[in-house]
């Protein structure tokens, strides 16, 4: 007789998904209480949310907290912009007004050098007057013309008198022409300092932003400093 062959059936459990699932838990229910509760977690964990309140408002777009440094580093250059930009105009209008008073010295320099030119060729035309009245009356005196070389006598006199005003205007003239190249000078060491004082004030306001003592807080001490600048150009 032929050995009898067992027959295997198959849990009705095992034919689906579902049926394992039940069938893993029935097995082994700590492991499928484990499982279900990490996926419990799953379930309820919260996504993070990005977003921020500004001005009560919730903005949909997150602005992370680099993007707001991001700002107000921006705002804080435009500020130092708008400072810098300040000192540039005044400083700029410093040099017009130094340039403006420098065109005029160099015209009140044109015609006083004009006059002691002038003055100059009436002393020379006076010397060469007086030295020829001077060789008239030794001429006289030779010949022994008294009535001429007393003649001659009062225009050498008066001659001489002219002579003298003349060097005495051609002093003055001179005198006058120094003053204006001193001006000139107290101009040009004004606009130069300006120049100076432009760099020197964006230097400091360089160091300023980049965190040293000197900030848009004491802006108006350091604007002093241009005024300062501003007097010396209205005193030359």
């Amino acid at each position: 007789m032929p050995a009898k062959i067992p027959s295997i059936t198959i849990h009705p459990l095992h034919q689906n998904p579902i049926s394992k699932y039940y069938y893993s838990w029935h097995h082994n229910p700590k492991l499928m209480c484990t499982s279900h509760q990490n996926s419990d977690l799953d379930m309820n964990a919260k996504e993070p949310d990005n977003n921020i309140k500004v001005g009560g408002e919730k903005f949909s777009s997150p602005i992370v907290p680099e993007e707001v440094d991001r700002l107000s580093v921006t705002e804080e250059a435009t500020e130092w912009e708008e400072v810098i930009g300040s000192i540039d105009e005044k400083l700029e209008l410093i040099r017009a007004r130094i340039s403006e008073k420098l065109n005029d010295i160099q015209k009140t320099g044109r015609s006083r050098a004009e006059g002691r030119r002038r003055v100059a060729e009436k002393v020379g035309a006076a010397s060469a007057s007086h030295i020829e009245l001077e060789r008239e009356l030794e001429e006289a005196c030779e010949v022994e013309d008294l009535e001429r070389a007393e003649m001659v006598s009062e225009k050498l006199a008066a001659a001489e008198a002219a002579k003298e005003r003349l060097l005495s205007a051609l002093r003055d003239a001179e005198a006058g022409c120094d003053a204006v190249e001193a001006r000139m000078l107290e101009v040009l060491e004004s606009q130069i300092a300006a120049e100076e004082e432009d760099v020197s004030l964006l230097e400091q306001f360089a160091k300023g932003n980049a965190g040293s003592d000197v900030s848009l807080s004491n802006y108006s001490g350091m604007v002093l400093l241009t005024a300062n600048v501003t007097s010396k150009c209205e005193m030359v």
